[in-house]
């Protein structure tokens, strides 16, 4: 398994950008423009992912190996921001780690490339997406 300078594993990529899954880009820009969140402290987080707030509230992410791994290195001291994200900071700035009130396990086919699927059609599937745009020279266009 692949890690960031820092130690922490990369963890689980399964291309689903709903709740619990993956942060995608603009959750986590919009997130961030909401302030620095709700201080929260983090009890523990079982193997199914769920999250154990120590107000007794439970959260969940798919992803909970890592999620441990930051808590060990970092400290239970969190942020619950806005968009469903959830802020652990580090040493300098902090991971974000995207949860869901309930438990959504990763399916197999979120991760994979429909070819010839619209845009629409994978934003609903997957909760959102990233594609490469690539561009094609316009014949009829002067350079």
């Amino acid at each position: 398994m692949e890690h960031d300078e820092r130690g922490i594993p990369y963890g689980i990529r399964c291309g689903a950008y709903t709740p619990g899954h993956d942060v995608h880009y603009i959750q986590a820009r919009l997130s961030g423009e909401n302030g620095m969140g709700i201080p929260a402290r983090i009890e523990r987080v079982d193997d199914d992912g769920t999250i154990h707030f120590d107000d007794g509230t439970t959260l969940w992410n798919h992803d909970p190996e890592r999620l441990r791994v930051i808590l060990e290195r970092f400290g239970n001291d969190v942020f619950l921001m806005s968009r469903g994200v959830l802020r652990l900071p580090n040493d300098t700035g902090a991971y974000l780690i995207c949860v869901a009130d309930t438990v959504n396990p990763c399916r197999a086919d979120t991760a994979k490339v429909i070819p010839g699927e619209s845009i629409a059609d994978e934003i609903k599937r997957r909760g959102g997406t990233l594609r490469r745009i690539v561009r094609t020279p316009d014949p009829g266009a002067d350079e």
